[in-house]
C-alpha cells in the first residue's frame, strides 16, 4: 500500500497525471475565486493560495494578471548577494524565522540547519548553538551571522550523513518534491540522536498536481 502509494506521486500513471492535473487547476481554480471574492485583484491574493505558484494562478485569471502589472504600489528589495532560485533558495521572514528558531532550535544542545539559512541566522543571533549546512556558499556573504555558527559545512544535503553529528534537533527546507524531501528526511536521520526532534517545511497541496498524495 505504502510502496504504491509512494509510485503514484513520484511516477505517475500518464492516466493518473492528467486526473491530477485537472483536479490541481480545479482546486486552484476555486481558491482563486474565492480569494478575489475576499480579497478582490489585489497583489495580496497570491500570498493567499496555499503555495500555487504565481504563474499558476495568473493563468486562472487575466484580470488579476493585469492589475498587479499595472500596481504602482511595488517595492523591489535589494538583497546581497541575490542567490539564484536554481539552488532551491527559498527563505521565511525575519519574523517567522525567529518564531521557528525559538519553538525547534534546541536551547541548551545543538541544532543542525540545514538548507534554512534564515532559520540558522535568527538562531544565532540568539545565542543558540548551531551547525549550518548549504551547499551555497554565498550564504555566508548574505548572512554574516552564519560564520559565527558552531560548524559550516557547504556541502549538498544528500552528502550531509557523512558530517556524523548526532544533534538534539534538525531543521530542514528541501526542495520541494516528494522524492528529495524523503532523501532528505533520511539523511536526517542520521544527524539526530535518539529521541531528537525533525522539523521540516511540508510543501502546501497547491504547489503541484501530486502535492495532495
Amino acid at each position: 500500500m505504502l510502496s504504491q502509494r509512494l509510485k503514484d506521486i513520484l511516477t505517475p500513471s500518464q492516466a493518473l497525471a492528467s486526473q491530477l492535473e485537472s483536479r490541481h487547476r480545479q482546486a486552484v481554480g476555486q481558491k482563486l475565486t474565492d480569494m478575489i471574492s475576499k480579497y478582490g485583484f489585489s497583489p495580496v491574493v497570491f500570498s493567499k493560495m496555499r503555495g500555487a505558484f504565481p504563474s499558476d494562478v495568473a493563468e486562472h485569471s487575466a484580470e488579476l494578471k493585469f492589475h498587479c502589472q499595472s500596481s504602482s504600489d511595488q517595492t523591489v528589495t535589494a538583497y546581497n548577494p541575490q542567490l539564484h532560485a536554481l539552488n532551491y533558495v527559498w527563505y521565511f521572514t525575519r519574523c517567522s524565522a525567529k518564531e521557528i528558531g525559538r519553538e525547534f532550535v534546541s536551547r541548551r544542545s545543538l541544532t543542525v540547519c540545514m538548507g534554512v539559512p534564515t532559520i540558522a541566522s535568527a538562531a544565532i543571533r540568539e545565542h543558540r548553538d548551531v551547525v549550518f549546512i548549504d551547499k551555497n556558499v554565498h550564504s555566508l556573504i548574505r548572512f554574516p551571522e552564519l560564520m559565527h555558527a558552531s560548524e559550516v559545512h557547504v556541502t549538498d544535503a544528500l552528502e550531509a550523513r557523512r558530517v556524523g553529528l548526532r544533534a538534539a534537533a534538525l531543521v530542514f527546507d528541501p526542495p520541494w518534491y516528494a522524492g528529495d524531501t524523503l532523501a532528505w528526511l533520511a539523511v536526517a536521520s542520521h544527524l539526530v540522536r535518539p529521541g531528537g526532534t525533525i522539523t521540516f517545511a511540508l510543501y502546501p497541496a497547491l504547489v503541484r498536481p501530486t502535492a495532495k498524495l
